[in-house]
């Protein structure tokens, strides 16, 4: 079965059966995606591969000491709702990244620009009627007074900043349909205003067509430049219409605010509809490299009864604030790690040809960036061959301790084995750097020895041996 809409004409107890199958499927499932997240931790946990994913990190929740929710930071109150901050290790701008209260998912807005609190452009004027209308102050008003925007397909709306842009936010007050909406940037290269494409531009309307609140996003164009309009140099957007809309009143759609939307106070901003749906949003700010905090939207008004479950204030107790993010609820985040290397953890098959000439197709090889044998973590696996450097991260002493060093087993030199039948494709090897010998098992002579934690590719070509060598090794002495 799937999960689906129950019949609202059905009678109660099929539908209540028909609910009761879902939860029992979605409970299920949702424990199955727990053991594969078991699973995935195990795997990342026994190679040492760097980490893509920062999973199921919980964000300020501690039940221990009073005022354990003092890592969360208030930020901005609005009208219904306020914005709350926590720092973040390690956060890289994806849209996969997850930010769950009480596993409802809120919705990512993305890598705000700045925490820049005026979000308003520099002009915004609508021109119907050949008449420039200034309504750059209403447009930067959360409400007030509407203003209309495009009438017939000879009228424009305007947006203008000092500076290139790429994310506009529009709140309406009366919306109609039968827009065809066209997005042009001036071209300076070209001298002429082009339009943004939804494909080569990303051009994304959330708004469809002026009939919801939403944002239009892009990417920059190449090109873009200054020109004037109505006497005022900035980087302009303007919107035409290439159809008439039902309008009724002859006005069209009427707007209350057109905004940035790549501020922190903008990529959140919560129209009435959002609130009441209780469609809360997240986003991110990074302060230097990898480290910042992710901002959240949260209800701030209600019955004083539910204040620290319902909703909290900037003014709220410190027993309402901890009741709220730590006894009553769990914001969890799951997020790209930005200190995620590929080339320390993607394997490849590779081509390795060895000093005789003769090739290894194929063979299983881990890249590093650091270099043959320099720094931790995951090494530059290679064929163990004649003229090769082998060497790897492994614990060393004279025969007791346990202090990690890199140790450099020296370039190999008629790399031989006691025995070609020990060394069995798929077996584990171990190397003893005294006496030069590669193995099924510890060799018995006396020197140190290590065990590689890869596998046999081939077997003894010529008097070589391949073999995938990885970061952690056991070790022991033989005596």
């Amino acid at each position: 079965m799937s999960v689906y809409k129950v019949n609202s004409d059905l009678p109660p107890s099929i539908k209540i059966a028909q609910i009761n199958d879902m939860v029992f499927e979605l409970n299920g499932k949702f424990n199955e995606a727990s053991m594969n997240l078991s699973e995935i931790d195990a795997l990342y946990s026994g190679t040492g591969l760097s980490r893509k994913y920062s999973r199921k990190v919980n964000l300020g929740h501690n039940i221990t000491g009073s005022g354990a929710w003092s890592v969360w930071n208030h930020w901005r109150s609005e009208t219904g709702y306020s914005i709350w901050s926590i720092e973040v290790d390690n956060f890289a701008d994806n849209n996969n990244n997850k930010l769950y209260l009480d596993d409802i998912a809120l919705t990512y807005m993305g890598e705000a620009s700045s925490l820049s609190i005026t979000n308003s452009f520099n002009k915004v004027y609508t021109f119907n009627s050949n008449i420039y209308t200034d309504v750059t102050t209403e447009a930067s008003t959360e409400q007030g007074t509407d203003f209309p925007l495009i009438w017939t397909t000879s009228d424009y709306v305007y947006i203008g900043d000092t500076s290139t842009f790429n994310k506009i936010q529009f709140v309406f007050n009366t919306v109609v349909s039968g827009y065809d909406i066209v997005v042009e940037y001036w071209n300076s290269s070209e001298n002429q205003w082009k339009t943004l494409s939804t494909t080569s531009d990303y051009l994304s309307d959330t708004t469809e067509e002026l009939i919801s609140d939403g944002r239009l996003t892009f990417s920059t164009p190449d090109g873009w430049g200054q020109n004037t309009v109505n006497s005022v140099n900035n980087y302009w957007l303007r919107l035409k219409t290439n159809d008439i809309p039902v309008t009724g009143s002859g006005l069209g759609s009427t707007a209350y605010q057109i905004t940035k939307a790549d501020t922190v106070a903008g990529l959140l901003k919560l129209s009435n509809n959002e609130i009441l749906d209780e469609t809360w949003k997240w986003c991110y700010h990074e302060t230097t490299n990898g480290t910042g905090s992710t901002y959240l939207t949260i209800r701030n008004d209600g019955a004083s009864a539910y204040e620290g479950d319902y909703y909290i204030k900037s003014t709220s107790s410190d027993t309402n604030l901890q009741n709220y993010f730590v006894y009553n609820h769990t914001y969890r985040l799951d997020y790209q790690n930005s200190s995620y290397d590929e080339n320390t953890a993607l394997s490849y098959l590779y081509d390795v040809t060895d000093l005789s000439g003769e090739i290894s197709t194929n063979d299983l090889v881990m890249f590093s960036g650091s270099g043959l044998f320099s720094g931790s973590g995951i090494h530059r696996a290679t064929a163990l061959t004649e003229g090769w450097f082998a060497g790897a991260v492994c614990k060393y002493t004279a025969g007791s301790g346990s202090n990690a060093k890199i140790q450099n087993f020296g370039k190999v030199a008629g790399l031989k084995t006691e025995n070609k039948d020990n060394i069995v494709c798929g077996n584990r090897l171990w190397l003893s750097t005294g006496a030069g010998i590669v193995t099924n098992a510890a060799p018995d002579g006396i020197g140190e020895v290590v065990q590689l934690l890869g596998v046999a590719i081939e077997g003894e070509k010529s008097g070589t041996v391949t073999a995938l060598l990885q970061i952690s090794l056991d070790y022991s002495v033989n005596s």
